[in-house]
């Protein structure tokens, strides 16, 4: 029995705030039924105690909805002040990301800056190695082995400055392919928060005129890095057609070929992309410049 009462009361109390302001009006409606019924509303007219009696009731659940319908109202408008407020904590908090973001990528456009003024010489390097082995072709077709001994040992030195970049490039790749990584996640939960913390009745132009900005900035973001890795991807793609050079290609050296190709044509492409270039330089580096072993 105090089982039954106590899940009776729970559910009263949790129904209670939508139940009432909806018997007062129930209350208005039998009371206008009631005074459109003459011989009935005659009655209660003669009789002072029905007359009090339906007063009072009148009186009290008219109260009481007027109560619970202000409460809902203020409740209900300080609940979606406190959503856009958060809302524009939030807005606020991506600003800040934003900046540091954007002092990231300058940050970012300097390193790349000084690997671009490494680019002329790989440039440069790479153009000697095709002319040499032009050269060697030809010495061979000529059978002049002297001059293909001497043009083989020009090439391997012009080879080993080439791959004294290497790592570096590598080491740049993966650190700014994590970076780019880390900033796009930061902004895209930033956006989901947004979402959800609009409310779902808010007028839908007014949500998208809150949640836009951060699609906007993450838009920028992916825009961003790739044009300020333009001058690294560069010099990868030299290097990487460069250890290639007379070897066949395998699938992955074609996939990974047609990413450069995106890349250096200004396409989009995303952090998982320059993460797999990354990933492939690093391979491709380690098999032309073994890692000493340490004994």
């Amino acid at each position: 029995m105090l089982s039954c009462l106590h899940h009776v009361w729970a559910w009263l109390r949790d129904w209670s705030p939508y139940i009432l302001p909806a018997v007062s009006n129930l209350i208005l409606v039998l009371l206008g039924v009631i005074m459109s019924l003459p011989k009935l509303a005659e009655a209660i007219e003669d009789t002072p105690k029905y007359r009090k009696l339906l007063a009072t009731t009148c009186l009290v659940f008219g109260l009481v909805g007027f109560t619970f319908d202000v409460g809902q109202r203020r409740s209900s408008d300080r609940t979606n002040k406190q959503l856009l407020e958060n809302v524009g904590s939030a807005l606020g908090k991506t600003d800040d990301l934003v900046d540091k973001t954007t002092g990231l990528v300058s940050k970012t456009n300097r390193v790349v800056a000084t690997l671009g003024l490494l680019q002329p010489k790989i440039v440069n390097l790479y153009d000697r190695l095709s002319t040499i082995d032009a050269r060697i072709s030809l010495a061979k077709n000529e059978n002049n082995q002297a001059l293909v001994a001497v043009l083989q040992t020009e090439r391997k030195s012009f080879l080993t400055s080439l791959l004294s970049v290497g790592p570096g490039i590598v080491g740049e790749m993966q650190y700014w392919a994590q970076r780019w990584y880390q900033d796009d996640n930061s902004l895209y939960y930033q956006t989901q928060q947004s979402y959800s913390s609009v409310p779902l009745d808010i007028d839908p132009k007014e949500r998208s005129r809150i949640v836009q900005p951060f699609i906007d900035r993450q838009n920028n973001l992916r825009a961003m890095y790739p044009k300020q890795l333009q001058p690294l991807v560069t010099s990868a793609n030299y290097l990487r057609k460069e250890l290639l050079r007379g070897s066949e290609q395998t699938p992955q050296d074609k996939k990974i070929a047609s990413t450069f190709a995106k890349a250096l044509a200004g396409e989009p492409y995303d952090y998982l992309e320059m993460k797999q270039m990354a990933n492939y330089m690093d391979n491709l580096v380690n098999k032309a410049v073994p890692t000493p072993q340490v004994r």
